[in-house]
């Protein structure tokens, strides 16, 4: 009988504050994956779990939890942060310890600029989402101003 070694994707979001509507939902994605990884790939005699922990959208928690992360040998790699400014203070924790880091969400144009090499991006960065946005209301839509909301939550 093979016994199989338990592999760990670390999981920030905030699960508490403001944003827990939207980081449950980034959890529950990133759950069902490893799932579905646990039901397709096991050849390997490697389990995976989700380890998921409550950052609640600030920077602080984040970097607390991101130590976590990377102390326990067991964590292949992280997914998260769903804010920009937690995955901005964490992500240099995460390539001091080797771990990948998947950012499903995060838009802030730093990230890419930073030159990290293990993280990954899934959405576009804010720039390239405002040219977009102002195309279409411009081309498509034909609208000749617009109202800009910025926020502080991590520097431009």
């Amino acid at each position: 009988m093979q016994t199989s070694r338990l592999c760990k994707i670390g999981i920030g979001a905030p699960l508490s504050g403001r944003g827990a509507p939207l980081g449950r939902e980034m959890m529950q994605a990133a759950g069902i994956a490893v799932v579905e990884a646990n039901e397709t790939c096991n050849a390997a005699g490697i389990r995976l779990g989700a380890w998921v922990l409550d950052d609640a959208g600030d920077p602080e928690e984040g970097r607390t939890i991101a130590h976590r992360f990377a102390d326990d040998d067991a964590v292949l790699a992280i997914i998260g942060h769903y804010n920009s400014n937690v995955t901005l203070a964490t992500a240099p924790i995460y390539l001091e310890r080797s771990l990948p880091l998947v950012a499903p969400i995060v838009s802030n144009p730093k990230l890419t600029e930073s030159g990290w090499t293990n993280v990954f991006r899934f959405t576009n960065r804010d720039n390239v989402t405002a040219a977009a946005i102002t195309r279409y209301l411009r081309d498509e839509r034909q609208k000749a101003s617009a109202i800009v909301v910025e926020t502080q939550t991590a520097p431009a």
